[in-house]
């Protein structure tokens, strides 16, 4: 499978309204780290302990590539978070075989998870 960066970024092309150039620039470097560490589940985070490593680990790997992490709005916070669970819900997909999503079950996930998120609530 080709490697997911970029996946969210496509997201928020398609789906959000006029998005940003910084949130343009987030969605493509917010999981670049991954490349060097592999992606861990949220829940994996949360059993392993890991969470705080993570991010601690994703800071400092941007400062070596000389990338500096985009100021976002409360709103594009919030689509950066979408987009990145969309891709992850895509990504699953993938991974379980089901390489032709309809379009319309797809929307339907996503909207799901943007009502979550819009609630605040944790996935």
């Amino acid at each position: 499978f080709p490697v997911t960066i970029g996946g969210a970024a496509m997201i928020i092309i398609s789906e959000c309204p006029n998005p940003s150039v910084n949130l343009l620039k987030a969605a493509l470097i917010h999981d670049i780290h991954e490349s060097m560490i592999g992606d861990i589940t949220p829940a994996g985070k949360a059993i392993l302990g890991v969470r705080e490593k993570e991010e601690a680990y994703k800071i400092q790997f941007l400062k070596e590539l000389k990338i500096e992490w985009p100021t976002l709005t409360d709103e594009e916070k919030w689509w950066l978070e979408y987009a990145d669970k969309g891709e992850a819900t895509l990504f699953t997909s993938w991974q379980l075989g089901q390489q032709q999503i309809d379009r319309g079950i797809l929307r339907d996930l996503v909207a799901n998870i943007a009502e979550i998120v819009a609630k605040g609530q944790k996935l």
